[in-house]
């Protein structure tokens, strides 16, 4: 049976972190990425931007199907994307890309060396950005009369519903999503309010913020 994922962590600010050993300079980035499309237009950028670094190594971890990827761009085996990969594990973070630029300082680090900064350097990235925990969520259009309307408004967010969007109009429709788990909850309630009627349909599913 395949295991749906709940949650994961992100980061929602993109991180910068840099720093100088012997003379080899350290520029680290974190972004927030949800598919291979972005993560590449993110390397081009970075490679555009430091078009004379020697090294732009890299790592990433997506959501969809726990992908992951990193390279060394000519760093030695084990000694840079690998460590950033396992970096991104250490925060249990997905869909995040962090690449590290390195400018050559002329004084070779060794491999301990090399695997020491590079790991400090996606540690500086991360700590930099902006962490935050998404959930599996319903986003659920309900319409409902003025006369409703407090009651409802009130069920969804005792249950820790987000509203979106209001519509008044004859009527007043509502989008808000919701914690996937608590779909049946929430939606019970709605219908009690209605006195059975259930005006209300599931637009889509996501991983969106919910607040503490």
């Amino acid at each position: 049976m395949v295991k749906i994922l709940q949650w994961y962590k992100t980061v929602t600010k993109s991180g910068f972190f840099t720093e100088t050993e012997k003379r080899s300079k350290f520029i680290s980035f974190a972004f927030f990425v949800e598919n291979e499309e972005e993560v590449q237009n993110y390397l081009k950028e970075i490679k555009t931007k430091y078009y004379d670094a020697k090294h732009h190594v890299y790592a990433y971890k997506l959501e969809k199907n726990n992908s992951e990827k990193f390279s060394d761009d000519g760093e030695p085996s084990g000694t840079a994307g690998m460590p950033l990969l396992g970096v991104i594990n250490s925060y249990e973070l997905s869909n995040v890309l962090i690449v590290v630029v390195r400018y050559f300082g002329g004084i070779l680090l060794g491999t301990s060396g090399l695997r020491k900064m590079y790991i400090s350097g996606g540690c500086g990235a991360i700590e930099s950005a902006k962490i935050e925990k998404r959930i599996l969520c319903n986003n659920i259009e309900i319409k409902m009369n003025y006369s409703e309307y407090s009651k409802i408004l009130n069920a969804v967010k005792k249950c820790g519903g987000v509203i979106t969007k209001t519509d008044y109009e004859d009527d007043i429709k509502l989008i808000f999503y919701i914690e996937k788990n608590k779909t049946e909850e929430i939606l019970k309630k709605i219908s009690d309010i209605k006195n059975g009627e259930n005006d209300f349909k599931i637009i889509s599913e996501s991983f969106m913020p919910l607040p503490e």
